[in-house]
């Protein structure tokens, strides 16, 4: 539940968010990156399973998710942003809660490398706060798929089932 004083509005994203969305990760370093036509392309076609929230309108952060095909029980975030003024007010969980009731999912999957720190902490609240086991699945992708480009492996962290709120 969220405090009456919880200043947050949580809304479905529009191809039309989608230059907002990648200015805010274009803002936050810790994130990889993705084209403004990617932005664009998940409010348009994943808007169900992804989610902005806004403070006074303006948005303040936002996660795009994903039912991979052929396994309608999970929701797999790809990525979670927070705008830097709205840090450490819980606002990532309350993301990740809000959308996993709107969807209804069965469980939660994301990646991540094993250096964050925060989305491990953030993943593993929300396990917490839906009672539901979790655990790293497996190396899905070593660090040998990103070919040149410097990066750590990622790991699959599988939450559920989920125990609804």
């Amino acid at each position: 539940m969220k405090p009456d004083s919880f200043p947050y509005t949580f809304r479905h994203p529009e191809a039309k968010d989608g230059g907002t969305l990648w200015q805010m990760v274009k803002e936050t370093p810790a994130l990889d990156l993705n084209s403004a036509y990617y932005y664009i392309y998940f409010g348009h076609a994943f808007s169900k399973t992804s989610l902005i929230a806004e403070k006074n309108g303006h948005p303040a952060g936002f996660i795009t998710g994903l039912t991979p095909p052929g396994d309608p029980d999970c929701l797999f975030i790809w990525q979670v942003c927070v705008a830097a003024s709205c840090r450490g007010e819980g606002l990532g969980l309350a993301m990740l809660s809000e959308l996993s009731r709107r969807v209804n999912p069965l469980r939660v999957e994301a990646t991540v490398t094993p250096s964050n720190k925060a989305s491990i902490a953030l993943f593993t609240a929300l396990a917490r706060h839906h009672n539901a086991p979790w655990r790293f699945e497996e190396e899905i992708f070593p660090a040998s798929c990103f070919g040149k480009a410097s990066h750590e492996p990622e790991i699959l962290f599988r939450i559920g089932p989920l125990v609804p709120e």
